[in-house]
């Protein structure tokens, strides 16, 4: 029996918040040049033969054999092996037209909207998610087909524990293997299994491997002209960064005598320094806490604080601005994405437009990760990324075999292609050298390609939907329009990326009362952290502890400290 549970504006931000966030990082720029593998895809184009018998899709049984789906809650599954054989024919004759959360988008009215309606039959209707929306929905228990969440947000733990999520037992998931794959090297995704008994939603991406790489293939950038000009080796400890910041902000790298800066901004950039996550947490003295109440954080702030009073941050610069200090050539160093769509909108367009004497490719590089000293292991501090993509409960075992086979045909090579180059042999073709070269008009000016998603709108929809957009292509890209994450994908290797590992885990994505109340105030602890940043160096320190003691106090961080550590004994860990 569903509660009913109206949980209002506690959902709302939180929901709207991970909507936010994710978007930032995940379903446009999933659509870039992106790559991993080498294997051949064959999607039709649009103007050729496309699958008009779209039956033979992955699975085991039939709808018509298969006994019905429990979609509730049960004891904990003991984890199943992979059948050697599971592929058989889904009877796709019936029409659906589903609903997905997604804003701003679209589906239909082109062709590749066409060719998924085509091979599925299904069609897809948007709809808003926002979070006050989404929360009065689960109450009227009329929430869309398929929407997004978080796995540590408390509007999921609420759809699971009223009965709203879709509960997928690994014996239907097995009949999907580039599905079953994909979920059983998703940390997050073994972890909720692990402890709720059953998987309840599908992993927008899988933070392990090559996943984990295509959401978060970001990291420090740096000019690499300033850097010759210069005569800068590239830093391998966070010391040799700030020196290279600092040349980059007083030793004129331009030659021109122009006011340029070392960094863009700090707080984005935190998260690619070897110190902590300040979101994550940490054991210290046998207790978990969350990492801005750690000595690590303070050291961390200091050498922000200082760059920040040496000027080598520019005193104008922020987190919403850090894309246009770097194209109009005014910065050193920054974290930036570094896939194609980024290298495409920011260096093609408008780094070469503030800059036309000046060849984007010569000027810029990956660089790290970095070590806080040598000898030590070098390593980002980004956290796991954990949004996922839930499943109405109501939907009948047609409906759910439906967006399962489209979910598996996304991550199989030729789906994967599909949603990051489009047509083969209309888009894109792949050269001698098994390389992804796409085909489409280049701007003379910017040298840059019409992006694909403006040629075919419903790129957004198919990608939302469907965690196919969060991986890696089959195909590598060509070099002429670099991926930046494929040319320096050791830097990128997730062996750097602590969070993936560490048994905090567990613990940043566990639901308490208070907890998921303190969510909220993750950005207002952010905007604190940027104010008291710029404070003299001699009463920084003083007002972060008395900040941070104000949580522990006047906020109630204590008894959010006290429920975590109290679930985490349970939990063992």
């Amino acid at each position: 029996m569903k509660n009913k549970i109206l949980v209002y504006v506690l959902c709302a931000v939180l929901l709207s918040g991970t909507a936010a966030a994710c978007s930032g990082g995940g379903s446009d720029e999933a659509q870039s040049d992106n790559s991993s593998g080498a294997a051949q895809s064959e999607t039709a184009a649009p103007n050729e033969t496309t699958p008009s018998d779209s039956s033979a899709v992955s699975g085991s049984d039939s709808p018509e054999a298969a006994a019905s789906i429990e979609s509730g809650g049960g004891e904990t599954q003991e984890q199943s092996e992979m059948p050697e054989e599971s592929i058989t024919t889904f009877d796709f004759s019936k029409y659906y037209e589903f609903e997905w959360s997604g804003i701003g988008m679209q589906f239909g009215g082109d062709a590749m909207a066409d060719f998924v309606r085509e091979k599925f039959n299904f069609s897809v209707n948007l709809s808003s998610n926002d979070g006050t929306t989404m929360s009065l929905r689960m109450v009227s228990d009329d929430l869309p087909h398929q929407f997004g969440s978080d796995y540590s947000s408390v509007f999921y733990s609420q759809c699971i524990a009223d009965d709203y999520a879709y509960r997928f037992p690994d014996e239907l998931l097995m009949k999907f293997p580039h599905i079953w794959d994909y979920v059983n090297q998703g940390v997050l995704s073994n972890f909720e299994r692990e402890n709720r008994g059953a998987r309840y939603s599908i992993p927008s991406l899988d933070i392990s491997g090559e996943g984990w790489g295509a959401a978060f293939g970001m990291g420090w950038h740096w000019r690499k002209d300033w850097a010759a000009n210069l005569g800068l080796a590239e830093p391998k400890t966070m010391d040799e960064v700030y020196e290279v910041m600092r040349a980059f902000t007083f030793n004129d790298p331009t030659g021109t005598g122009r006011v340029t800066y070392g960094l863009t901004d700090w707080i984005f950039t935190a998260h690619f320094a070897p110190w902590l996550d300040y979101f994550n947490w940490y054991k210290v003295d046998g207790q978990w806490v969350p990492g801005y109440l750690t000595e690590e954080m303070v050291d961390g702030m200091r050498y922000w604080n200082k760059a920040f009073n040496d000027g080598i941050i520019n005193p104008e610069a922020n987190i919403n601005n850090t894309r246009d200090e770097w194209a109009q050539g005014n910065v050193g160093a920054g974290v930036f994405h570094a896939d194609g769509y980024w290298i495409n909108q920011v260096m093609h367009l408008a780094f070469k437009g503030a800059n036309p004497d000046l060849d984007p490719y010569d000027t810029y590089e990956v660089i790290g990760p970095f070590t806080i000293r040598h000898g030590e292991d070098a390593y980002w501090q980004w956290n796991s990324q954990s949004h996922t993509r839930v499943f109405d409960s109501k939907l009948t075992d047609d409906q759910i075999y439906r967006l399962l086979a489209y979910y598996d045909w996304t991550l199989s090579p030729e789906g994967r292609d599909f949603l990051a180059y489009g047509f083969l042999g209309v888009d894109w073709y792949v050269n001698e050298d098994g390389l992804a070269v796409e085909d489409r008009e280049i701007d003379e000016d910017t040298r840059a390609m019409v992006a694909l998603w403006n040629i075919y709108p419903s790129m957004g929809a198919l990608g939302i939907g469907s965690p196919g957009a969060y991986t890696r292509p089959s195909q590598p890209p060509r070099w002429t329009t670099p991926d930046l994450f494929y040319y320096n994908r050791d830097k990128f290797d997730p062996k750097y990326n602590k969070h993936i590992y560490d048994p905090n885990l567990p613990i940043v994505n566990m639901n308490t009362p208070s907890k998921d109340e303190w969510i909220i105030s993750l950005m207002d602890i952010e905007t604190k952290m940027n104010e008291i940043l710029t404070f003299s160096p001699s009463i920084f320190e003083q007002e972060w502890r008395a900040y941070t003691d104000s949580l522990l106090n006047a906020m109630g961080l204590k008894r959010i400290l006290d429920e975590v550590n109290e679930k985490a004994a349970e939990m063992g860990l």
